[in-house]
């Protein structure tokens, strides 16, 4: 039996509130410059979606996104050898950039000062003068 249980609806509709409430205020957040790096992000998203919208009609990109959605599992259950090989040697790669960097910042970066054995004498305090 597939069909859902009343338990199992108010958990779904639960999500799909959550999920909603999420988007709102991450639009919200965009929309309203909260992060101007990211707003900046999604207004250059916006503009190259303009292009992608002259170049083709919407229902073509609803039809390639439901293509995709039910291609890729099976793509990747066919490749997944070859997926996780190449995903493993672009980590390698990524890991060698940044140990490179990391090793040629610690030799460009200035060395610290040695630290004092002994401990300077605290500052006297000053008293102001009274003003008559």
């Amino acid at each position: 039996d597939s069909s859902l249980t009343d338990k199992d609806t108010v958990v779904l509709v639960e999500e799909l509130v959550l999920l909603m409430a999420f988007a709102v205020t991450e639009i919200k957040r965009l929309l309203f410059i909260e992060n101007i790096i990211d707003s900046i992000k999604f207004v250059l998203l916006l503009y190259l979606l303009t292009y992608v919208g002259i170049e083709t009609n919407g229902l073509t990109l609803i039809m390639s996104a439901v293509i995709a959605l039910f291609s890729f599992p099976l793509l990747y259950k066919k490749q997944q050898v070859r997926i996780r090989r190449a995903v493993r040697a672009v980590r390698a790669a990524e890991k060698k950039i940044r140990s490179m960097f990391t090793s040629l910042y610690e030799s460009v970066r200035p060395s610290a000062a040695p630290e004092a054995t002994t401990k300077p004498a605290p500052p006297a305090i000053k008293q102001k003068a009274k003003s008559k």
